[in-house]
């Protein structure tokens, strides 16, 4: 009964332990990601304010082209255009602030996953370690070690409820993984969007100087 003993005691040192740090790391990240999440959807409500901006710069530029033409009026659309350019900068520029945010909140997800998952294959280890310590044992031995059929019978039933926590665990630890694999699949997935919007940020700069060269050449006219 003592290896039982002694095991009982390692499953709730471990498990206290694992607890204690768990819950304290689970509690630093949520709020950090908290933190990173009010600045994402801060970035959202800037992005929508920009993409409603853009679409009235769009309209205007198209009732322009139907007036008649004229110098006032070609400069009012290279005025316009220019303001979209300039608002399709600031909106290339959200879009990359946005998913950088995004990139750091996973990454904090991924770093706080692979500790836990550490955290419980060692707990797993140790419990599987002395568990194979007392299998040494046959059942003959664990019954004429004990002093009655009472006491070998609920040391059988503690083993057998240790290796179905076990299987738990192991499940926990399979999930785990899963779900650092998805997080890791998620953020190399928001990597490859912000080279994409890094892309799309140096055209819309080029757009913009574009524009101002042709109100410059217009007006020199």
């Amino acid at each position: 009964m003592l290896k039982i003993s002694k095991l009982l005691v390692l499953l709730v040192v471990f498990g206290s332990v694992f607890s204690a740090n768990f819950f304290v790391l689970a509690a630093d990240t949520a709020v950090e990601i908290d933190q990173l999440n009010k600045q994402i959807d801060a970035r959202k409500d800037k992005i929508k304010e920009l993409e409603d901006t853009i679409a009235k710069y769009k309209v205007n530029i198209d009732k322009k082209r139907t007036e008649a033409v004229s110098l006032k009026n070609q400069v009012s659309i290279i005025e316009n255009r220019i303001a979209q350019a300039e608002a399709d900068v600031s909106l290339a520029t959200e879009k990359l602030n946005k998913t950088k945010l995004e990139i750091e909140a996973l990454n904090i997800t991924i770093t706080q996953k692979q500790a836990t998952l550490e955290k419980q294959k060692k707990i797993i280890s140790k419990i599987i370690q002395n568990l194979h310590a007392n299998d040494q044992k046959n059942f003959l031995e664990i019954m004429l070690t004990n002093d009655n059929f009472a006491d070998f019978y609920n040391q059988a039933k503690y083993l057998e409820n240790v290796y179905t926590d076990l299987g738990r665990s192991v499940k926990q630890v399979r999930l785990a993984k899963e779900d650092l694999d998805k997080k890791k699949a998620q953020a190399e997935e928001r990597r490859k969007s912000y080279d994409v919007l890094l892309v799309q940020l140096e055209n819309k700069k080029k757009d913009f100087n574009e524009e101002k060269g042709n109100r410059q050449t217009l007006l020199a006219e």
